[in-house]
């Protein structure tokens, strides 16, 4: 906690102190071999910021860390370079292929702007909106003739697909990368040699905001859009979207952040006590200061108070509390979410082999291949 504290004030707010005051526990190499075991994996999606903010320093001569340490974070950040040149390639074909109506979002957005130094923010799947005007026929077509294959899990409003690349292992030299599942093995032969891309329309699946979310091309360098949509997702994910805390505390501390325009998008949308909370969430999480003045009026909402009470739990814990739960419920409003946060919670203790769920999943999955055989007609 302290640690990702310190990375994230010293990104946001310029302050060196609290890292600075670490350098005595880091030298303990038994304690940089727990964190490094512990915490420096893929579900915590930090582990290249961290890996930044502690080597600039280093190699300033301003902090001294154990050889060993700092030799596993250099080969961290080269790994995470070089998967990301990979992805920003990618990301840059599919864009070309979609074409004006596209903008990019989340993790390929973030590390386009200068929120995150150096492009040290992990990502997985290549995220982008396209104008609600074109059809998705088009998308569908565009990404074919580069290579990718539309995928079952595709909805009408959230289209995906992916392309497989024999030979390639995008996560080569990650040391850090590995996941609580015990299907982790297949899966990760399956993500080393995939690209995936999820296209999106309506970014409100949950029917949460007052009208649908769309991202236009003009969006693209809104910063207040976007952390928008950080906030409803972070919420979606029931407040354990561990990366999710860490964009909304640096996109607070942002020059281009407009505070007028995010205050009239969250009229707009009624998105106000969804940002309260996520912001309520970054401030006790990484100290004060994090959230400026300009958010008065997001201090004064309950929803604030509400996500400071949530604790370290969404930005350490990749599973949702039951009061991260019952905060993204209250938040969103719709009662698709109080049915999907239900389930979730039932989930755990359903056997994978019951029928019901079978039957949803085959009849989900009919669904979308009718609908791929039709896209594939036009």
């Amino acid at each position: 906690m302290r640690l990702l504290r310190a990375v994230v004030r010293r990104v946001a707010l310029g302050e060196a102190d609290e890292l600075r005051a670490l350098e005595p526990d880091l030298a303990d190499a038994a304690i940089t071999d727990r964190l490094w075991a512990e915490q420096m994996y893929w579900s915590h999606r930090s582990a290249l910021l961290i890996a930044h903010q502690l080597l600039e320093p280093v190699t300033a001569g301003e902090m001294g860390l154990p050889e060993s340490f700092a030799e596993r974070l250099r080969q961290l950040l080269a790994a995470g370079r070089r998967r990301t040149a990979q992805l920003v390639t990618e990301s840059a074909a599919v864009m070309a292929a979609l074409g004006t109506s596209a903008t990019t979002l989340k993790g390929a957005w973030l590390i386009s702007t200068d929120i995150y130094p150096a492009q040290s923010r992990l990502f997985g799947d290549l995220d982008c909106a396209v104008d609600q005007a074109t059809g998705r026929a088009v998308v569908v077509a565009a990404l074919r003739g580069i290579g990718y294959e539309y995928r079952d899990l595709s909805k009408p409003d959230h289209l995906a697909f992916q392309r497989v690349v024999p030979g390639m292992r995008l996560y080569d030299g990650l040391p850090a990368l590995r996941e609580p599942l015990p299907n982790f093995g297949p899966h990760f032969g399956r993500i080393q040699r995939t690209f995936f891309v999820e296209v999106h329309y309506d970014l409100d699946i949950s029917g949460a905001l007052r009208e649908p979310f769309y991202f236009g091309p003009e969006d693209a360098t809104d910063v207040a859009r976007h952390l928008v949509l950080t906030c409803h997702h972070l919420c979606k994910h029931e407040f354990a979207h561990t990366i999710g805390v860490v964009d909304i505390a640096l996109m607070l501390r942002s020059s281009a952040l407009d505070w007028r325009r995010l205050a009239d998008l969250c009229v707009r949308f009624g998105a106000a006590d969804i940002c309260a909370a996520g912001f309520g969430i970054a401030e006790h999480c990484f100290g004060p200061g994090l959230v400026p003045l300009d958010a008065r009026a997001f201090r004064t909402r309950r929803a604030f108070a509400r996500g400071a009470t949530l604790g370290w739990a969404p930005a350490l814990d990749p599973r949702p509390t039951r009061r991260g739960r019952w905060l993204s419920v209250a938040t969103n409003g719709s009662r698709r979410a109080a049915y999907r946060s239900a389930i979730k919670a039932l989930s755990p203790h359903i056997p994978r082999n019951f029928p019901l769920r079978w039957a949803y999943r085959q009849l989900t999955t009919g669904v979308t291949r009718l609908r791929n055989a039709r896209y594939t007609d036009v």
